[in-house]
């Protein structure tokens, strides 16, 4: 007889998984709606930020652009930094240095301090979704990180949609400065949050069991040895100054900013006598 090899059966005293990663989600969900509410923020605020600063039609499409040209400029290093210093760090960064380029929005007297407060804030922001994809290939296994990667999208556009009818409303009460200032200091509250509780690994998170770790790893593992990490850092920094596909994404995600600046710029130019009769002495 020949010896049979010993099967494995499901170990019914281990520990049911924690669902860790799922609070995870929850925050990078949150992210990912504030994101869009301080980027689409200026839009319905630009009527009246171009009444109060005397600013042209060319002059507002000027300041949309500003911002997609730094975005798209700045999306690939700032996902580099993230393989570098880790999703935890980054995106704290990130969002304090939107946020505090969200607040400077409403401080803003001419077309110069708002094209270069405009344009800084979209080279801060270039690196949220990148950094967002490393948390999720840290914390979700394989077979459930494209589910998670539409969650984020989701809560973008969900973001897009309502950042209206906050701004119009707040604005209307409180001037249109004092919003950027409020949506400013959420940013900073949830860079504070993420920032003490989340960690770049789901082993160096307490209340993560071993049961929950497995179901991740499963998918893979991640990035581990310095060894892995620099030629995958190497490879980055390569395809970004020589590799066409990662200038052609650079080139797309600035041309789509563009296109919806110049849409921006047809709403504005076609409310500006609403504007002009709101701001008229009766």
């Amino acid at each position: 007889m020949t010896a049979e090899s010993p099967r494995t059966t499901p170990d019914s005293s281990a520990p049911r998984p924690t669902h860790m990663r799922y609070r995870v989600l929850g925050m990078l969900f949150l992210l990912s709606t504030i994101t869009y509410l301080d980027r689409v923020c200026i839009g319905s605020a630009a009527p009246l930020l171009r009444r109060d600063l005397g600013l042209t039609p060319l002059q507002m499409g000027a300041i949309f652009s500003a911002f997609a040209l730094a975005y798209g400029i700045f999306e690939i290093p700032g996902g580099w930094l993230g393989d570098r210093f880790g999703p935890r760090r980054m995106l704290t960064r990130v969002v304090v240095w939107w946020s505090a380029f969200t607040m400077l929005t409403g401080r803003v007297t001419s077309f110069w301090s708002l094209w270069i407060t405009r344009f800084l804030f979209g080279a801060g922001e270039a690196g949220a979704y990148p950094n967002s994809s490393c948390a999720i290939a840290q914390w979700f296994p394989f077979g459930e990180r494209a589910r998670a990667q539409g969650g984020v999208w989701m809560a973008s556009r969900l973001g897009g949609a309502i950042a209206p009818l906050i701004v119009v409303p707040l604005q209307a009460q409180l001037g249109w400065r004092n919003v950027f200032y409020i949506f400013g200091a959420i940013g900073v509250v949830w860079a504070a949050g993420w920032y003490l509780w989340f960690r770049d690994r789901p082993e160096q998170k307490r209340g993560v069991n071993a049961s929950e770790i497995k179901i991740i790893r499963e998918g893979g593992p991640p990035l581990n040895t310095a060894a892995q990490i620099g030629g995958a850092i190497a490879l980055t920094v390569i395809g970004y100054f020589a590799g066409r596909k990662q200038w052609n994404i650079a080139i797309l995600t600035m041309a789509v900013g563009l296109l919806i600046s110049a849409l921006l710029y047809l709403v504005i130019d076609a409310s500006k006598p609403l504007v002009r009769e709101e701001g008229s002495p009766e």
